[in-house]
Formats: structure tokens, C-alpha cells, sequence
């Protein structure tokens, strides 16, 4: 770990983690959601619920509904300027006016989306050690609270320096990333150029002693010997244990 760095490394990567548990708990809910929806709308319940529902309402509101319903299927004309000439005609065009989203009547989830974070992090919460990720863990329970309070929230964690990244940390890092099953890879697509290095970025690097350009994808798991990287910045210089070799780091991608 490079110097005066690991206050700034907890940060990064706590952060970074945050936004990568809160969006695959929020995606994995709405899969479920959307499951249980569909099959809601297959069963009988449904169809009883929605007739009962169609013809308790008055003659009118049937009446009216109905004819709006007709005139959404009429297709309809469009002004079109053709190329090359640039003159103006009307052309034909299909309907395509989308009704706004309504949830079925009578459906319920088995779980609201609350409910849901909190049974997640409960369990990443029974499989983790450290004092940092389990803070962490709770404050994501926690769906309601705002970006900003939760970044907030992250920096009073770290109260105390220490020399070197705490191994009950890295090793509840990887625990998070296998339960989760994240990429340990900068991926190829939307990166971005980070300050620090932290688990699963790219760190373009120069070889000292022979003047030449490298890469190392960031894997801790894969290889352990790269927790000496965690927590560096550019043009930092690090050695990895067993590699006779010095390192300046010359660009950082995530």
C-alpha cells in the first residue's frame, strides 16, 4: 500500500461498492416484481378482479372509456419533408400513443421493495467481519436515505489512520464480490479515469527498469499479491511482492 493513501483507498472502494450493492438489490427486485406481476395477470384472481372492477363503475365512465379506447387504435397522418427535393406531403402513420403504466388491480408483491433491502442485507450481513462493510451493509438497508447522506455517512467510518489495509477488509471485498458475483475486470465499454486504484479497475503502469508500458487488471482474489497496488494514485511507484520489478503508475480506469 503507497503511502498516506489507505484513508483515501477505504473511501473509494466502500463508495464504489455502496452504488454497486444498492443497483443490483434494486435490479434483482424488479425482476421479481415484474415475475410475479406477469403471473398475476395469468390467473383467474386477476381476470375476476378486473371484471368486477370494470362493471361496478357508472354506465358513463364505461361508455366514455370505451370510445377513447377506440379512438387510440386510429392511426394517423404526419407531415414528412422527402430527401433529396425537401418538399412537404403527409404520410401515414400507426398509432402510438402509450398508455401511462398502471399496476393491476389486486396485485400485490409477496415483498415490498423495503422489505426486500433489508432481508438482502441481512444476509450479506451474516457472511461478512468487518466493522467497516457491516456499518456499511446497514446503512443500505436502509432504501429511503439520499446519495448525498449516504457519502456523508461514509466518511465518518474512517476516524482513526492506519498503515496498511486491514486483511479482515480485503477478504470481506471479495466476499461481497463473489456473493454478488461482480466483474473483478475494468469492463471494456463507459470507463472512466479514477483517482485511486481499487478493486477491479485497470491500471496502466510503467516498467522502471525497462521503460515500458504495462497494464494490470485489479483481481485481488486472482491474485493477491495486488492489495500493494490498492489504494495508489498516478504516478505513484510500488513493487509487488515475489517481482523484481518497480512500477509508476501512469493512468487508473474504472
Amino acid at each position: 500500500m503507497c503511502d498516506n493513501k489507505i484513508m483515501k483507498y477505504y473511501i473509494a472502494e466502500t463508495q464504489k461498492m455502496y452504488s454497486r450493492i444498492f443497483y443490483k438489490i434494486r435490479d434483482d427486485y424488479n425482476k421479481l416484481y415484474n415475475r410475479e406481476e406477469a403471473a398475476y395477470k395469468r390467473s383467474s384472481e386477476y381476470y375476476k378482479a378486473k371484471s368486477k372492477a370494470y362493471w361496478n363503475r357508472p354506465k358513463e365512465v364505461i361508455d366514455k372509456e370505451a370510445l377513447e379506447e377506440q379512438l387510440l387504435k386510429l392511426d394517423y397522418w404526419v407531415p414528412r419533408q422527402n430527401t433529396p427535393s425537401k418538399t412537404s406531403r403527409i404520410t401515414y402513420s400507426e398509432n402510438a400513443v402509450d398508455k401511462p403504466y398502471e399496476e393491476p388491480i389486486g396485485f400485490k408483491p409477496s415483498i415490498s421493495i423495503n422489505d426486500y433491502f433489508l432481508q438482502e442485507t441481512q444476509k450479506i450481513n451474516g457472511i461478512i467481519t468487518h466493522s467497516i462493510w457491516k456499518k456499511l451493509i446497514d446503512e443500505l438497508s436502509n432504501i429511503q436515505r439520499e446519495c448525498v447522506e449516504t457519502h456523508k455517512f461514509i466518511k465518518t467510518l474512517f476516524t482513526t489512520t492506519t498503515e496498511q489495509v486491514d486483511s479482515a477488509f480485503i477478504k470481506d471485498l471479495i466476499t461481497i464480490n463473489d456473493y454478488f458475483d461482480f466483474s473483478h475486470e475494468c469492463s471494456l465499454f463507459v470507463t472512466e479515469r479514477v483517482e485511486i486504484v481499487t478493486n477491479g479497475c485497470k491500471v496502466i503502469v510503467n516498467i522502471l527498469e525497462q521503460n515500458k508500458k504495462s497494464e494490470f487488471h485489479i483481481n485481488i482474489k486472482q491474485y493477491q499479491n495486488q492489495v500493494a497496488i490498492l489504494g495508489c494514485g498516478e504516478k505513484d511507484i510500488f513493487t509487488l511482492p515475489g517481482i523484481q520489478l518497480t512500477y509508476s503508475i501512469e493512468e487508473i480506469w474504472e
